[in-house]
């Protein structure tokens, strides 16, 4: 078990802060549920002090002292970088000279402008010009700090080297600190950004260090590389380089307010990634605290391959800290820390306590993470045929579906029936009861229950053989050329995009997969003026092909002709990332002539399709990583069908790493017994409109995604 402690934002100002912050931090460390004997590491991210006084550091000094008598922490265990208010304003300001206009003749930019890299252009006649050696004395107080808290270790001035690299061989973890001060000062304060000079010798003096391959790697910073103000570090490029270092961590403050999320440098499972841990304000003075967010801290847990962030919360000035509930969709459903498992196949995981669940609760425990792994860009839905059974005006029976009569989608079922309305399929069924050559009559209720348990893939091979090679493409191409009004599922799916963005979450890249014949959930997007991209398989030729829906004259219409996908991506697929994208794995319409669309429908199209053949070689690499490396909610879907099993033991053949629910009323044995042999996996035994219902009202409530700006 590792503890690492981190702060930021402390703003020290008087003594009398160090000695009462001190007290209430040991306090709540050694007590208050949280037990701790000893730390192993203390991260500071910057703004140790309010104005970078002498008299502020001495009281961040005193802060120091004073807690290392009860939590014992020598200089190597102690890291800290500085933040904007560890830059002394006064020398900034004593370092630039006034100098005519006329008179100038240092660097200039492309266009004969003073270089702002070098002046303050604020006057028609005169220009503010920088002292070079003076000007990096803005950080002379907190080199002095560091030195005084690291007596062995030495702060620098050039910029070039101000890193710094401090490893715990025996906990196997190595912590970088960086400078996303070092271009600040009392005119430019919105110059955050990291000095690639300095990144590059730190990355450098690593991987020197053959030992360090197999180690942890944290890097440590001040400023957000989001936000809606300028003081953020806009060149984001260098997380590129400390991914594939393989640094797996990143710390910083600033913006006041306790946040995580994660930057991916690759989509796989074993794909290099940084996920982002953001401390709020441990000690700014209350008019500069963001609304609705107190004082706060965070404690890292790390336990074998997980990392648990503890935050904690202190609402009054003199008070005491506490758990922070602040993780998770709403109030009730609000924990005070959240987990990252650090090894790299294991995606992040979605948790909230658990309490004496009613089955109302269940459903709606279910829903939260769900719209949880919507918002963080994690989910992918997988829509089957019996999702058309929902918000049906009454309940009918399967047989009674009839293409030219009923204003609804079929389910498998009804597919079934229908087709053996038109070849006969059952008409060799015999009665148990009677002579073994009577026939059942019309109405017989084993009939009926046999009807409802016909194979959809069998009855379709029957079909075909009986009716002629091509009569079952003829159907369903009439199937999909239907304009079927979509049932909320289907219009939930396609507003989502909007909905999402209205309320500032990602929507790229949104990924629905369906293995249905009608064009329902497209006419859905159509309806919703949603641009989309259609990936469909296509027998004819053994491909996926992808086909543009893009917004012209006020209504969605194809785009071009349909572009034959290659698993290396070349087509141009991941360019267009920004739009949501609808995976038919069973094939698509050609309405430009029905005649010629094929589907993927008898048992021997089946094996065609699934047996001969591997589907993570026919999809492009990208849609495949997306595939495996997203939580799975399976809607009108049942194991019972044998070619559902094939396809998720093609695409998970391995122990899935990503959740995966299935909604599902009425579950047999069977199906239950095979969902509970999947792992991660949770059957959700609801109704679908039940299901829409919670999920819709949860979406409609999801308040907007917030962002802070720092002091």
């Amino acid at each position: 078990m590792v503890y690492i402690l981190h702060l930021s934002d402390l703003h020290f100002g008087t003594l009398e802060n160090a000695e009462v912050w001190a007290n209430q931090l040991a306090s709540d460390l050694g007590t208050n549920n949280l037990n701790i004997v000893s730390l192993d590491a203390l991260i500071i991210s910057g703004d140790i002090t309010n104005k970078c006084t002498s008299d502020e550091y001495q009281a961040a000094y005193h802060f120091l002292s004073k807690f290392r008598k009860e939590f014992p922490l020598n200089d190597k265990q102690i890291i800290i970088v500085p933040g904007n208010h560890d830059v002394n304003w006064d020398t900034s300001q004593d370092a630039y000279e006034y100098i005519r206009r006329d008179k100038y003749t240092g660097s200039k930019t492309e266009e004969g402008k003073p270089d702002p890299n070098y002046v303050i252009d604020r006057d028609e006649s005169v220009l503010e010009v920088l002292k070079p050696a003076e000007y990096k004395n803005r950080f002379k107080n907190f080199c002095d700090f560091y030195q005084r808290i690291k007596p062995s270790s030495e702060y620098p001035l050039e910029y070039g080297k101000q890193y710094t690299i401090d490893v715990f061989p025996s906990l196997k973890i190595l912590i970088l600190g960086l400078n996303s001060a070092w271009q600040l000062d009392h005119y430019y304060k919105s110059r955050a950004s990291i000095h690639m000079g300095a990144l590059s010798k730190a990355l450098a003096e690593i991987r020197r260090h053959q030992e360090y391959t197999d180690y942890l790697k944290i890097a440590v910073w001040h400023h957000p590389l989001s936000s809606p103000f300028e003081d953020r570090i806009k060149d984001k490029g260098f997380l590129e380089q400390l991914a594939t270092a393989n640094f797996r961590l990143f710390l910083h403050g600033h913006i006041h307010k306790a946040e995580t999320d994660q930057y991916r440098y690759e989509f796989s499972a074993e794909g290099r990634k940084l996920d982002r841990i953001c401390a709020g304000t441990f000690g700014a003075p209350t008019k500069e605290l963001v609304s609705a967010f107190p004082w706060q801290y965070n404690l890292l847990k790390f336990e074998g391959d997980l990392l648990t962030v503890y935050t904690r919360r202190r609402e009054e000035e003199n008070g005491s800290w506490k758990p922070d509930y602040r993780w998770g969709i709403d109030a009730q459903t609000a924990v005070a820390s959240y987990t990252i498992p650090l090894s790299p196949r294991q995606p992040a995981q979605l948790t909230f306590e658990t309490q004496e669940e009613t089955e109302f609760g269940k459903l709606q425990k279910n829903c939260r993470l769900v719209l949880q792994a919507i918002t963080k860009g994690q989910l992918v839905p997988f829509l089957g045929a019996d999702l058309n059974l929902c918000d049906r005006p009454k309940a009918t029976k399967p047989k009674d579906w009839d293409l030219d009569k009923i204003p609804y989608p079929p389910s498998n079922e009804e597919l079934a029936a229908y087709l053996d309305k038109e070849c006969d399929y059952c008409q060799d069924l015999r009665c148990p009861l009677c002579d073994e050559k009577q026939e059942l009559p019309q109405g017989c209720p084993i009939k009926d229950d046999e009807i409802t348990k016909m194979s959809l893939g069998h009855v379709a091979l029957y079909y075909d053989l009986i009716k002629g090679t091509g009569g079952i493409w003829e159907i369903l191409g009439k199937l999909s050329q239907k304009d079927y009004a979509p049932n909320r599922f289907y219009s939930f799916f396609a507003n989502l995009p909007r909905i999402l963005q209205e309320k500032g979450y990602s929507t790229s890249p949104f990924l629905i997969v369906t293995t249905n014949f009608d064009r329902t959930l497209e006419i859905a997007f159509e309806t919703a003026l949603q641009p989309f991209d259609l990936i469909y398989y296509e027998p004819n030729i053994g491909r996926f092909l992808w086909q543009k829906f893009r917004k012209t004259k006020g209504k969605i219409e194809k785009d071009k002709e349909p572009i034959t996908l290659e698993k290396d991506d070349k087509s141009g697929l991941t360019q267009h990332s920004f739009y949501p994208r609808i995976l038919k794995l069973y094939g698509s319409i050609n309405q430009e002539d029905v005649g010629i669309s094929k589907f993927v429908i008898t048992e021997d199209h089946y094996i065609d399709y699934l047996a001969q053949s591997k589907i993570n070689e026919l999809l492009p690499t990208s849609l495949f990583s997306k595939l495996k490396n997203s939580h799975i909610l399976f809607l009108g879907y049942s194991l019972a069908y044998w070619n559902l099993r094939v396809i998720l033991h093609r695409l998970w053949s391995q122990k899935p790493l990503w959740q995966q629910w299935a909604v599902q009323a009425h579950p047999g044995t069977i199906e239950q017994k095979l969902w509970e042999q999947r792992a991660n996996s949770d059957l959700i035994p609801t109704s679908l409109e039940k299901y829409i219902t919670e999920l819709d009202r949860q979406l409609q409530e999801l308040s907007a995604k917030e962002v802070y700006h720092g002091f």
